[in-house]
Protein backbone atom coordinates (compact mmCIF):
# COMPACT_ATOMS: atom_id res chain seq x y z
CA UNK A 1 0.00 0.00 0.00
CA UNK A 2 1.45 3.36 -1.04
CA UNK A 3 2.20 6.23 1.29
CA UNK A 4 -0.55 8.80 1.74
CA UNK A 5 0.68 12.41 1.38
CA UNK A 6 -0.53 14.90 3.96
CA UNK A 7 -3.00 17.65 3.15
CA UNK A 8 -2.08 21.26 3.86
CA UNK A 9 -3.98 21.17 7.16
CA UNK A 10 -2.40 17.86 8.13
CA UNK A 11 1.09 19.12 7.37
CA UNK A 12 0.39 22.21 9.46
CA UNK A 13 -0.61 19.89 12.32
CA UNK A 14 2.64 17.96 11.89
CA UNK A 15 4.65 21.19 11.92
CA UNK A 16 3.01 22.11 15.23
CA UNK A 17 4.03 18.71 16.53
CA UNK A 18 7.61 19.13 15.32
CA UNK A 19 8.04 22.33 17.33
CA UNK A 20 6.84 20.63 20.51
CA UNK A 21 3.13 21.54 20.55
CA UNK A 22 1.28 18.53 19.11
CA UNK A 23 -2.39 19.29 18.33
CA UNK A 24 -4.24 16.37 19.88
CA UNK A 25 -8.02 16.12 20.05
CA UNK A 26 -9.43 14.46 23.18
CA UNK A 27 -13.05 13.25 23.27
CA UNK A 28 -14.39 12.07 26.62
CA UNK A 29 -17.43 9.97 27.47
CA UNK A 30 -18.52 9.47 31.08
CA UNK A 31 -20.19 6.25 32.25
CA UNK A 32 -21.90 4.96 35.33
CA UNK A 33 -21.38 1.45 33.91
CA UNK A 34 -18.29 1.62 31.74
CA UNK A 35 -16.85 -0.84 29.20
CA UNK A 36 -14.22 -3.19 30.61
CA UNK A 37 -10.57 -3.02 29.65
CA UNK A 38 -10.86 -6.26 27.65
CA UNK A 39 -13.88 -4.92 25.73
CA UNK A 40 -12.00 -1.76 24.82
CA UNK A 41 -8.87 -3.71 23.87
CA UNK A 42 -10.86 -5.94 21.50
CA UNK A 43 -12.55 -2.93 19.92
CA UNK A 44 -9.22 -1.11 19.46
CA UNK A 45 -7.98 -4.07 17.43
CA UNK A 46 -11.14 -4.05 15.30
CA UNK A 47 -11.03 -0.30 14.66
CA UNK A 48 -7.40 -0.36 13.53
CA UNK A 49 -8.51 -2.73 10.77
CA UNK A 50 -11.60 -0.66 10.00
CA UNK A 51 -9.83 2.72 10.04
CA UNK A 52 -6.20 1.96 9.08
CA UNK A 53 -5.04 5.59 9.27
CA UNK A 54 -5.26 5.36 13.09
CA UNK A 55 -2.35 2.90 13.12
CA UNK A 56 -0.39 4.65 10.36
CA UNK A 57 3.18 5.81 10.91
CA UNK A 58 4.68 9.15 9.96
CA UNK A 59 7.39 9.05 7.28
CA UNK A 60 9.61 12.00 6.37
CA UNK A 61 8.25 13.95 9.32
CA UNK A 62 11.13 16.45 9.14
CA UNK A 63 11.01 16.97 5.37
CA UNK A 64 8.91 19.01 2.97
CA UNK A 65 7.12 15.87 1.78
CA UNK A 66 5.87 14.11 4.89
CA UNK A 67 3.40 11.25 4.54
CA UNK A 68 1.48 8.62 6.44
CA UNK A 69 2.55 5.06 5.69
CA UNK A 70 0.78 1.82 6.60
CA UNK A 71 1.90 0.12 9.77
CA UNK A 72 0.99 -3.03 11.66
CA UNK A 73 -1.74 -2.63 14.27
CA UNK A 74 -0.55 -1.52 17.67
CA UNK A 75 -1.13 -4.04 20.44
CA UNK A 76 -3.84 -3.05 22.89
CA UNK A 77 -1.39 -2.35 25.72
CA UNK A 78 0.26 0.32 23.55
CA UNK A 79 -3.05 2.07 22.90
CA UNK A 80 -5.25 1.58 26.00
CA UNK A 81 -4.16 2.81 29.45
CA UNK A 82 -6.05 2.59 32.75
CA UNK A 83 -5.49 5.02 35.62
CA UNK A 84 -7.43 6.00 38.71
CA UNK A 85 -9.12 9.35 39.14
CA UNK A 86 -6.62 10.02 41.93
CA UNK A 87 -3.74 9.48 39.47
CA UNK A 88 -5.40 11.99 37.15
CA UNK A 89 -5.85 14.46 40.02
CA UNK A 90 -9.63 14.31 39.68
CA UNK A 91 -10.79 12.35 42.74
CA UNK A 92 -12.72 14.90 44.80
CA UNK A 93 -14.36 17.38 42.46
CA UNK A 94 -17.72 18.21 40.90
CA UNK A 95 -18.55 16.33 37.71
CA UNK A 96 -17.66 19.30 35.50
CA UNK A 97 -14.39 19.85 37.38
CA UNK A 98 -13.52 16.16 37.07
CA UNK A 99 -14.25 16.07 33.34
CA UNK A 100 -12.08 19.15 32.79
CA UNK A 101 -9.25 17.74 34.85
CA UNK A 102 -9.39 14.38 33.06
CA UNK A 103 -9.28 16.08 29.64
CA UNK A 104 -6.37 18.24 30.78
CA UNK A 105 -4.54 15.14 32.08
CA UNK A 106 -5.20 13.16 28.90
CA UNK A 107 -3.91 15.96 26.67
CA UNK A 108 -0.82 16.42 28.84
CA UNK A 109 0.01 12.68 28.67
CA UNK A 110 -0.40 12.63 24.90
CA UNK A 111 1.68 15.79 24.59
CA UNK A 112 4.54 14.26 26.61
CA UNK A 113 4.51 10.97 24.68
CA UNK A 114 4.49 12.66 21.27
CA UNK A 115 7.24 15.08 22.23
CA UNK A 116 9.39 12.20 23.45
CA UNK A 117 8.97 10.49 20.07
CA UNK A 118 9.69 13.74 18.22
CA UNK A 119 12.82 14.42 20.29
CA UNK A 120 14.16 10.93 19.61
CA UNK A 121 13.42 11.36 15.88
CA UNK A 122 11.51 8.06 16.14
CA UNK A 123 8.09 9.42 15.28
CA UNK A 124 6.94 5.95 14.19
CA UNK A 125 7.44 4.64 17.72
CA UNK A 126 4.38 6.24 19.29
CA UNK A 127 0.73 5.63 18.33
CA UNK A 128 -1.16 8.56 16.83
CA UNK A 129 -4.34 7.30 18.53
CA UNK A 130 -4.61 6.29 22.18
CA UNK A 131 -7.36 5.56 24.69
CA UNK A 132 -7.25 6.54 28.36
CA UNK A 133 -9.64 5.04 30.92
CA UNK A 134 -9.98 6.89 34.23
CA UNK A 135 -11.79 4.84 36.86
CA UNK A 136 -12.95 5.99 40.33
CA UNK A 137 -10.61 4.95 43.09
CA UNK A 138 -12.76 5.76 46.13
CA UNK A 139 -15.52 3.20 46.82
CA UNK A 140 -17.34 5.39 49.32
CA UNK A 141 -19.29 7.49 46.78
CA UNK A 142 -22.99 7.36 47.78
CA UNK A 143 -25.21 5.20 45.59
CA UNK A 144 -27.27 8.24 44.61
CA UNK A 145 -24.14 9.94 43.18
CA UNK A 146 -21.77 7.22 41.99
CA UNK A 147 -18.44 8.38 40.64
CA UNK A 148 -18.15 8.20 36.85
CA UNK A 149 -15.65 6.29 34.78
CA UNK A 150 -14.23 8.28 31.87
CA UNK A 151 -13.17 6.85 28.53
CA UNK A 152 -11.07 9.35 26.57
CA UNK A 153 -10.10 8.86 22.94
CA UNK A 154 -7.07 10.99 22.03
CA UNK A 155 -6.02 11.37 18.40
CA UNK A 156 -3.38 13.48 16.69
CA UNK A 157 -4.84 16.10 14.36
CA UNK A 158 -2.64 14.78 11.54
CA UNK A 159 -4.95 11.72 11.43
CA UNK A 160 -8.43 13.16 12.08
CA UNK A 161 -10.39 16.34 12.73
CA UNK A 162 -12.90 16.93 15.52
CA UNK A 163 -15.85 15.34 13.71
CA UNK A 164 -13.74 12.29 12.91
CA UNK A 165 -12.46 12.07 16.48
CA UNK A 166 -16.01 12.06 17.85
CA UNK A 167 -17.06 9.38 15.36
CA UNK A 168 -14.07 7.25 16.34
CA UNK A 169 -15.10 7.41 20.01
CA UNK A 170 -18.66 6.44 19.05
CA UNK A 171 -17.33 3.43 17.14
CA UNK A 172 -15.08 2.50 20.07
CA UNK A 173 -18.07 2.27 22.42
CA UNK A 174 -20.73 0.96 19.99
CA UNK A 175 -22.29 -2.49 20.49
CA UNK A 176 -20.52 -5.13 18.41
CA UNK A 177 -23.60 -5.70 16.25
CA UNK A 178 -23.39 -2.09 15.03
CA UNK A 179 -20.11 -2.88 13.27
CA UNK A 180 -21.03 -6.25 11.77
CA UNK A 181 -22.28 -5.35 8.30
CA UNK A 182 -20.19 -2.74 6.50
CA UNK A 183 -22.93 -2.03 3.97
CA UNK A 184 -25.57 -1.30 6.59
CA UNK A 185 -23.36 -0.10 9.45
CA UNK A 186 -23.75 3.28 11.05
CA UNK A 187 -19.93 3.22 11.21
CA UNK A 188 -18.71 2.92 7.59
CA UNK A 189 -15.08 1.80 7.16
CA UNK A 190 -12.41 4.08 5.67
CA UNK A 191 -9.65 3.11 3.25
CA UNK A 192 -6.05 3.97 4.13
CA UNK A 193 -5.74 6.23 1.10
CA UNK A 194 -8.84 8.34 1.72
CA UNK A 195 -8.51 11.51 -0.36
CA UNK A 196 -7.35 14.77 1.13
CA UNK A 197 -9.46 17.91 1.28
CA UNK A 198 -7.00 19.59 -1.10
CA UNK A 199 -7.51 16.92 -3.79
CA UNK A 200 -11.32 17.06 -3.69
CA UNK A 201 -12.11 20.75 -3.25
CA UNK A 202 -10.68 24.01 -4.54
CA UNK A 203 -8.80 25.78 -1.75
CA UNK A 204 -6.73 28.12 -3.91
CA UNK A 205 -7.06 31.69 -2.64
CA UNK A 206 -8.53 34.22 -5.02
CA UNK A 207 -7.48 37.84 -5.30
CA UNK A 208 -10.00 38.88 -2.64
CA UNK A 209 -8.11 36.70 -0.15
CA UNK A 210 -4.54 37.04 -1.42
CA UNK A 211 -4.37 40.82 -1.83
CA UNK A 212 -5.60 41.76 1.68
CA UNK A 213 -3.45 39.03 3.24
CA UNK A 214 -0.36 40.21 1.36
CA UNK A 215 -1.08 43.82 2.30
CA UNK A 216 -1.56 42.90 5.97
CA UNK A 217 1.61 40.81 6.22
CA UNK A 218 3.99 42.70 3.92
CA UNK A 219 2.91 46.35 3.88
CA UNK A 220 1.08 47.14 7.13
CA UNK A 221 3.98 46.16 9.48
CA UNK A 222 6.18 48.76 7.73
CA UNK A 223 3.71 51.64 8.23
CA UNK A 224 3.83 54.20 11.06
CA UNK A 225 1.74 53.31 14.11
CA UNK A 226 -1.14 55.69 13.27
CA UNK A 227 -1.39 54.26 9.75
CA UNK A 228 -1.24 50.67 11.01
CA UNK A 229 -4.19 51.40 13.30
CA UNK A 230 -6.13 52.81 10.34
CA UNK A 231 -5.45 49.99 7.87
CA UNK A 232 -5.43 47.18 10.41
CA UNK A 233 -7.44 48.09 13.52
CA UNK A 234 -6.17 46.15 16.53
CA UNK A 235 -7.93 42.99 17.62
CA UNK A 236 -7.82 41.62 21.16
CA UNK A 237 -5.44 40.60 22.65
CA UNK A 238 -3.24 43.62 22.00
CA UNK A 239 -0.91 43.28 25.00
CA UNK A 240 2.45 41.61 24.44
CA UNK A 241 2.61 37.94 25.40
CA UNK A 242 5.77 36.49 26.92
CA UNK A 243 6.52 32.85 27.67
CA UNK A 244 3.58 31.35 25.83
CA UNK A 245 5.45 28.10 25.14
CA UNK A 246 5.94 27.47 28.85
CA UNK A 247 2.39 28.37 29.86
CA UNK A 248 0.52 25.21 30.96
CA UNK A 249 -2.60 24.20 29.06
CA UNK A 250 -5.84 24.27 31.02
CA UNK A 251 -9.35 22.87 30.44
CA UNK A 252 -12.57 23.94 32.18
CA UNK A 253 -15.92 22.24 31.47
CA UNK A 254 -19.40 23.80 31.53
CA UNK A 255 -22.61 21.77 31.37
CA UNK A 256 -25.88 23.13 30.00
CA UNK A 257 -28.91 21.00 30.89
CA UNK A 258 -31.45 19.54 28.49
CA UNK A 259 -34.22 21.94 29.58
CA UNK A 260 -32.02 24.98 28.95
CA UNK A 261 -31.04 23.63 25.51
CA UNK A 262 -34.72 23.16 24.61
CA UNK A 263 -35.52 26.68 25.84
CA UNK A 264 -32.62 28.14 23.88
CA UNK A 265 -33.77 26.44 20.68
CA UNK A 266 -37.29 27.81 21.13
CA UNK A 267 -36.06 31.32 21.94
CA UNK A 268 -33.76 31.17 18.93
CA UNK A 269 -36.61 30.27 16.59
CA UNK A 270 -38.56 33.28 17.83
CA UNK A 271 -35.50 35.50 17.33
CA UNK A 272 -34.81 34.27 13.80
CA UNK A 273 -31.93 31.96 14.75
CA UNK A 274 -32.93 28.45 13.73
CA UNK A 275 -29.91 26.51 15.04
CA UNK A 276 -28.00 26.52 18.32
CA UNK A 277 -24.49 27.29 17.13
CA UNK A 278 -24.91 31.01 16.30
CA UNK A 279 -26.44 31.66 19.73
CA UNK A 280 -23.64 29.75 21.48
CA UNK A 281 -21.02 31.63 19.47
CA UNK A 282 -22.66 34.95 20.34
CA UNK A 283 -22.73 33.99 24.03
CA UNK A 284 -19.06 33.00 23.94
CA UNK A 285 -18.13 36.29 22.27
CA UNK A 286 -20.09 38.23 24.88
CA UNK A 287 -18.40 36.28 27.70
CA UNK A 288 -14.89 37.00 26.42
CA UNK A 289 -15.71 40.64 25.80
CA UNK A 290 -17.28 41.02 29.26
CA UNK A 291 -14.43 39.49 31.26
CA UNK A 292 -11.23 39.91 29.25
CA UNK A 293 -11.57 43.01 27.05
CA UNK A 294 -11.72 46.60 28.26
CA UNK A 295 -13.25 49.38 26.20
CA UNK A 296 -9.99 51.31 26.16
CA UNK A 297 -7.29 48.69 25.97
CA UNK A 298 -3.91 49.91 27.21
CA UNK A 299 -2.24 49.30 23.86
CA UNK A 300 -5.10 50.67 21.76
CA UNK A 301 -4.44 54.24 22.80
CA UNK A 302 -7.51 55.86 21.28
CA UNK A 303 -10.77 55.01 19.67
CA UNK A 304 -13.33 52.39 20.67
CA UNK A 305 -10.82 49.75 21.76
CA UNK A 306 -9.76 46.55 20.04
CA UNK A 307 -12.18 44.52 17.98
CA UNK A 308 -12.90 40.84 18.56
CA UNK A 309 -11.91 38.36 15.86
CA UNK A 310 -13.85 35.10 16.14
CA UNK A 311 -12.85 31.88 14.37
CA UNK A 312 -15.33 29.11 13.59
CA UNK A 313 -14.13 25.76 12.21
CA UNK A 314 -16.47 24.36 9.53
CA UNK A 315 -16.68 20.69 8.60
CA UNK A 316 -16.24 20.11 4.86
CA UNK A 317 -16.49 16.31 5.23
CA UNK A 318 -18.61 15.02 2.32
CA UNK A 319 -19.08 11.32 1.47
CA UNK A 320 -20.07 12.30 -2.08
CA UNK A 321 -16.46 13.45 -2.57
CA UNK A 322 -15.05 10.19 -1.22
CA UNK A 323 -14.05 11.71 2.10
CA UNK A 324 -13.31 9.41 5.01
CA UNK A 325 -16.08 8.80 7.54
CA UNK A 326 -13.88 9.03 10.65
CA UNK A 327 -10.31 9.69 9.51
CA UNK A 328 -8.40 12.44 7.67
CA UNK A 329 -9.02 16.18 7.94
CA UNK A 330 -11.82 18.00 6.19
CA UNK A 331 -12.11 21.33 7.98
CA UNK A 332 -11.96 24.99 7.03
CA UNK A 333 -12.20 28.09 9.23
CA UNK A 334 -14.50 31.08 8.97
CA UNK A 335 -13.47 34.30 10.73
CA UNK A 336 -15.52 37.36 11.62
CA UNK A 337 -14.47 40.62 13.27
CA UNK A 338 -16.78 42.57 15.56
CA UNK A 339 -16.38 46.07 16.94
CA UNK A 340 -16.78 46.20 20.71
CA UNK A 341 -19.82 48.42 20.25
CA UNK A 342 -21.57 45.49 18.59
CA UNK A 343 -20.86 43.06 21.43
CA UNK A 344 -22.74 43.85 24.65
CA UNK A 345 -21.32 43.33 28.10
CA UNK A 346 -23.04 40.84 30.40
CA UNK A 347 -22.69 41.06 34.15
CA UNK A 348 -21.91 38.06 36.32
CA UNK A 349 -25.53 37.88 37.48
CA UNK A 350 -27.81 35.15 36.15
CA UNK A 351 -30.03 37.62 34.28
CA UNK A 352 -29.63 39.52 31.01
CA UNK A 353 -31.58 42.74 30.54
CA UNK A 354 -33.77 43.31 27.51
CA UNK A 355 -31.32 45.62 25.72
CA UNK A 356 -28.42 43.17 26.12
CA UNK A 357 -30.61 40.25 25.02
CA UNK A 358 -31.66 42.13 21.89
CA UNK A 359 -28.01 42.91 21.09
CA UNK A 360 -27.01 39.26 21.61
CA UNK A 361 -29.75 38.04 19.27
CA UNK A 362 -28.67 40.64 16.71
CA UNK A 363 -25.12 39.31 16.95
CA UNK A 364 -26.39 35.72 16.58
CA UNK A 365 -28.29 36.71 13.41
CA UNK A 366 -25.09 38.20 11.98
CA UNK A 367 -23.35 34.89 12.67
CA UNK A 368 -26.17 33.01 10.91
CA UNK A 369 -25.74 35.20 7.85
CA UNK A 370 -21.94 34.84 7.83
CA UNK A 371 -21.89 31.06 8.18
CA UNK A 372 -24.50 30.68 5.42
CA UNK A 373 -22.85 33.14 3.04
CA UNK A 374 -21.28 31.52 -0.07
CA UNK A 375 -18.53 34.14 -0.05
CA UNK A 376 -17.75 33.44 3.62
CA UNK A 377 -17.66 29.70 2.97
CA UNK A 378 -15.32 30.26 0.06
CA UNK A 379 -13.08 32.47 2.23
CA UNK A 380 -13.07 29.75 4.92
CA UNK A 381 -11.74 27.22 2.42
CA UNK A 382 -9.24 29.67 1.02
CA UNK A 383 -7.89 30.26 4.53
CA UNK A 384 -6.70 26.65 4.45
CA UNK A 385 -5.30 27.18 0.94
CA UNK A 386 -3.24 30.10 2.27
CA UNK A 387 -1.08 27.55 4.08
CA UNK A 388 0.51 26.76 0.71
CA UNK A 389 2.11 30.22 0.80
CA UNK A 390 4.16 29.58 3.95
CA UNK A 391 7.84 29.85 2.86
CA UNK A 392 9.06 26.29 2.65
CA UNK A 393 12.84 26.00 2.57
CA UNK A 394 14.18 22.62 3.70
CA UNK A 395 16.23 24.58 6.18
CA UNK A 396 16.13 28.38 6.32
CA UNK A 397 18.96 29.64 4.09
CA UNK A 398 19.25 33.10 5.65
CA UNK A 399 20.30 33.76 9.25
CA UNK A 400 17.21 33.41 11.39
CA UNK A 401 16.08 35.10 14.59
CA UNK A 402 17.17 33.24 17.68
CA UNK A 403 13.64 31.92 18.19
CA UNK A 404 13.71 30.02 14.89
CA UNK A 405 17.33 28.92 14.59
CA UNK A 406 16.98 25.63 16.41
CA UNK A 407 16.54 21.97 15.69
CA UNK A 408 12.77 22.30 15.86
CA UNK A 409 12.74 24.01 12.45
CA UNK A 410 13.62 21.42 9.81
CA UNK A 411 11.54 23.28 7.19
CA UNK A 412 10.10 26.72 6.64
CA UNK A 413 6.77 25.69 8.15
CA UNK A 414 8.26 25.09 11.59
CA UNK A 415 10.35 28.26 11.27
CA UNK A 416 7.16 30.19 10.54
CA UNK A 417 5.40 28.77 13.60
CA UNK A 418 8.35 29.47 15.90
CA UNK A 419 8.53 33.05 14.63
CA UNK A 420 4.82 33.46 15.37
CA UNK A 421 5.27 32.13 18.89
CA UNK A 422 8.14 34.58 19.48
CA UNK A 423 6.11 37.57 18.23
CA UNK A 424 4.71 40.04 20.82
CA UNK A 425 1.17 39.28 19.63
CA UNK A 426 1.24 35.68 18.40
CA UNK A 427 -2.49 34.96 18.26
CA UNK A 428 -4.41 34.80 14.99
CA UNK A 429 -7.85 35.40 16.53
CA UNK A 430 -9.46 36.46 19.81
CA UNK A 431 -11.47 33.28 20.37
CA UNK A 432 -12.65 30.16 18.62
CA UNK A 433 -15.99 28.36 18.92
CA UNK A 434 -15.81 24.81 17.57
CA UNK A 435 -19.02 22.75 17.57
CA UNK A 436 -19.10 19.01 16.80
CA UNK A 437 -22.90 18.80 16.81
CA UNK A 438 -24.81 16.05 18.61
CA UNK A 439 -22.90 13.03 19.93
CA UNK A 440 -24.40 9.55 20.05
CA UNK A 441 -22.16 7.40 22.23
CA UNK A 442 -23.75 4.16 23.39
CA UNK A 443 -24.42 4.10 27.15
CA UNK A 444 -22.64 7.38 27.89
CA UNK A 445 -24.01 9.74 30.51
CA UNK A 446 -22.30 12.71 28.89
CA UNK A 447 -19.72 13.59 26.24
CA UNK A 448 -17.16 16.39 26.18
CA UNK A 449 -14.11 17.25 24.11
CA UNK A 450 -11.10 19.54 24.09
CA UNK A 451 -8.05 20.49 22.09
CA UNK A 452 -5.03 22.42 23.36
CA UNK A 453 -4.96 26.18 22.96
CA UNK A 454 -1.81 27.48 21.25
CA UNK A 455 -0.85 30.35 18.95
CA UNK A 456 -1.21 31.07 16.10
CA UNK A 457 -4.70 30.03 17.17
CA UNK A 458 -6.64 32.12 19.72
CA UNK A 459 -5.87 32.46 23.44
CA UNK A 460 -9.23 30.97 24.42
CA UNK A 461 -11.36 28.32 22.72
CA UNK A 462 -14.88 27.01 23.32
CA UNK A 463 -15.32 23.36 22.29
CA UNK A 464 -18.99 22.39 22.08
CA UNK A 465 -20.80 19.05 21.76
CA UNK A 466 -24.41 18.05 22.39
CA UNK A 467 -25.54 14.80 23.97
CA UNK A 468 -28.67 13.22 25.48
CA UNK A 469 -28.43 15.26 28.69
CA UNK A 470 -27.81 18.64 27.07
CA UNK A 471 -24.58 20.35 26.05
CA UNK A 472 -20.99 20.17 27.24
CA UNK A 473 -18.60 23.02 26.54
CA UNK A 474 -14.90 22.97 27.36
CA UNK A 475 -12.97 26.22 27.62
CA UNK A 476 -9.29 25.77 26.79
CA UNK A 477 -6.52 28.29 27.36
CA UNK A 478 -2.91 28.57 28.52
CA UNK A 479 -2.46 29.75 32.07
CA UNK A 480 -1.07 33.27 32.08
CA UNK A 481 -1.07 33.74 28.29
CA UNK A 482 -3.70 36.54 28.27
CA UNK A 483 -5.99 34.41 30.45
CA UNK A 484 -5.75 33.17 34.05
CA UNK A 485 -7.72 30.28 35.50
CA UNK A 486 -9.77 32.70 37.59
CA UNK A 487 -10.64 34.75 34.51
CA UNK A 488 -11.48 31.62 32.52
CA UNK A 489 -13.86 30.49 35.26
CA UNK A 490 -15.54 33.88 35.10
CA UNK A 491 -15.74 33.65 31.28
CA UNK A 492 -17.36 30.23 31.64
CA UNK A 493 -19.83 31.48 34.23
CA UNK A 494 -20.86 34.48 32.10
CA UNK A 495 -21.29 32.18 29.10
CA UNK A 496 -23.50 29.82 31.11
CA UNK A 497 -25.51 32.72 32.58
CA UNK A 498 -26.13 34.23 29.14
CA UNK A 499 -27.22 30.91 27.63
CA UNK A 500 -29.57 30.06 30.48
CA UNK A 501 -30.99 33.59 30.66
CA UNK A 502 -31.76 33.58 26.93
CA UNK A 503 -33.36 30.15 27.32
CA UNK A 504 -35.70 31.46 30.04
CA UNK A 505 -36.76 34.56 28.10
Amino acid sequence: MAARPLSLHERFSLARSNIGHPPHIAVLASFTAAPTHSQLAARVAALQARYPLVCARLAGARTRTPALVPGPPWVASEVVSDVSDADAGAATMTEDERAGRVLEYALARAHEARNAATASRETADAPLWTVLVVRPEAPEHPAAHPAKTYVVSIIHHVVADGVGALRLLSALIAPAIALDDDAASAFPPDAFDVPTLDSTMSLKPGARTLVPASFAHLIVPRLPAFARAYFAPPTWPTASVVGIEDAPGRVLVISIGRAAVAGLKEAGRKAGVATLHPTLEAAATVAVRSVLVSDTDADAAAGPGPALKVSTPISERDPALGHGWATANYVSASTSTYALADVPRAAGAATVDAAAAAAIWALARRIVYTLASPSARRAARESVGMLAYIPDAERPAEPQPEATSDERAPTGWEAYLLARLAAPQPFGASLEVSNLGHARVHGADAVCWAQPSMAPGPPVSFNVVGHERGLSVSVTFREGACVTTEQAREVGQVFKNVVEALARA
